[in-house]
């Protein structure tokens, strides 16, 4: 799933390439599902304002968003692209394959929100830092404690 083009007051409208088969959303506590999409369409909305301005024409992926949220969940000291992906199986109940890790990294990276790094200890690991953009987009998840199903 792919946020396409934005409408609505400057929200994002999803579409794409296949159907993404788990309802996750992301839940804010204490706010009614009507506000919650509302909130989820103003992130996804600013992630496609971030790619539009970097010449990503073709859209971003729901995935992209999804792993950059759990990202924001890890604590300094464990921000390697495994943890991420363990983080990923955490909330949303399924592993990235390599090769869509190893994509949705290179969008993020592309975006300018994160810089892998080799780990010291372990060159086989990458390790994540986030950039000045990156923080800001981080942010937009202070507070929400996890993801959850819409439905």
């Amino acid at each position: 799933m792919q946020v396409i083009n934005i409408k609505n007051n400057g929200l994002a409208s999803f579409g794409g390439r296949g159907v993404y088969n788990n309802n996750t959303c992301i839940f804010l506590p204490n706010i009614n599902k009507e506000q919650n999409m509302s909130n989820f369409g103003e992130v996804m909305s600013r992630f496609y304002k971030l790619g539009k301005n970097k010449n990503m024409d073709n859209g971003l992926y729901l995935h992209t968003l999804m792993l950059f949220h759990c990202m924001c969940h890890l604590k300094e000291g464990t921000l390697t692209v495994e943890n991420a992906n363990k983080k990923f199986y955490e909330l949303h109940g399924k592993l990235l394959n390599s090769a869509s890790l190893s994509r949705n990294n290179a969008v993020l990276v592309n975006l300018g929100l994160i810089k892998l790094t080799e780990n010291s200890q372990d060159r086989r690991q990458k390790d994540i830092i986030f950039t000045t953009v990156g923080h800001k987009f981080k942010s937009l998840f202070n507070d929400i404690p996890r993801a959850k199903e819409a439905i």
